[in-house]
């Protein structure tokens, strides 16, 4: 996962995620905050731009873990419940694939 500041530029983090895809990642999302934009990789597919997600899922990569968006686009939601969520998502992949 990369997190796209102000700085960074776009052609070179899409650049650093399909260096991710060649070397074996089999999924990846570039979160560009300021265009409430996310971009997809998945190996041997098509890149996926999405427009405005609220969550992103984990798949079939990470089975039930889910990237709740909303306080990264500046959404009102309670930080504790989204840490919360992660780390329940978190601790149910691990405790079914680790």
């Amino acid at each position: 996962m990369e997190l796209r500041s102000d700085t960074d530029g776009l052609a070179d983090l899409q650049t650093k995620m399909q260096e991710y895809l060649d070397n074996g990642a089999k999924l990846g999302w570039l979160i560009d905050p300021k265009h409430r934009r996310v971009y997809v990789y998945r190996q041997g597919q098509p890149l996926e731009p999405l427009e405005d997600p609220l969550e992103l899922s984990g798949e079939d990569v990470v089975p039930g873990f889910i990237l709740d968006l909303r306080q990264i686009w500046g959404l009102q939601q309670n930080p504790e419940v989204i840490t919360t969520r992660a780390k329940d998502s978190f601790d149910k992949y691990k405790n079914q694939h680790l």
